[in-house]
């Protein structure tokens, strides 16, 4: 499925049964939804946070929560391409890997070099990039 036709499905893909009764449900969905997008955004930029485990929480909250949002963030030029591939395969493909763990040691490895001081805290940061970067190459399933 091309993201143009995903995006022409998503109307059809809000189960308006999903969405809670209770209005405070609704809006502890909502709550988590935008938590989750705002960590999704974060991990972008942060090298083990990981953004596509975020954006497909926040997917799932916001269809529980609000369709107007559930639907925005599936149409969402930056975000949707990243949920409507992940709901169409399952995986991220080779290339988007490839480029997610050279980010990753980019980050690393310029954090690690230029503001971190303290060698445990250094030992730290690369640790938890090294934990990033087997995650995603390891664990993530891989689409060729």
């Amino acid at each position: 499925m091309s993201p143009e036709d995903h995006i022409l499905n998503v109307n059809s893909s809000v189960d308006e049964a999903s969405v809670s009764g209770s209005r405070l449900l609704r809006c502890l969905f909502i709550g988590l939804g935008t938590l989750s997008l705002a960590l999704g955004v974060l991990g972008a930029f942060v090298p083990v946070l990981p953004s596509t485990v975020f954006l497909i929480l926040a997917a799932a909250a916001y269809a529980r929560g609000s369709p107007r949002l559930y639907r925005w963030l599936l149409r969402n030029r930056i975000f949707g391409r990243y949920i409507s591939d992940w709901r169409t395969h399952g995986s991220i493909p080779i290339g988007t890997k490839v480029m997610i763990v050279a980010m990753i040691f980019t980050a690393v490895g310029v954090s690690s070099y230029v503001a971190v001081e303290s060698l445990i805290l250094r030992s730290v940061v690369i640790a938890l990039g090294l934990a990033g970067a087997g995650y995603v190459t390891f664990i993530v399933p891989t689409r060729r």
